[in-house]
């Protein structure tokens, strides 16, 4: 299980890979990749602002595909 705060999980998917916007599939399968995180793995979300980092980052997790992310 990986645990992100929430604060903006996909900043360091923005700076590391110069994705704007929606970003692109391979990049976001690239990051996942270099932090271990496979289609098994359960990625759980949570933070301030009553989640709504976390429920953005579930949002693109489930737009990409990745289906055992979680909030919360």
């Amino acid at each position: 299980m990986l645990l992100f705060d929430g604060l903006d999980p996909l900043r360091e998917v923005r700076a590391a890979h110069g994705l704007v916007h929606h970003g692109s599939r391979a990049g976001f399968e690239r990051l996942c990749a270099e932090k271990c995180i496979s289609n098994d793995t359960t990625v759980v979300f949570y933070g301030d602002k009553n989640n709504w980092w976390a429920c953005y980052a579930l949002c693109v997790f489930q737009l990409f595909g990745q289906t055992s992310a979680k909030i919360l």
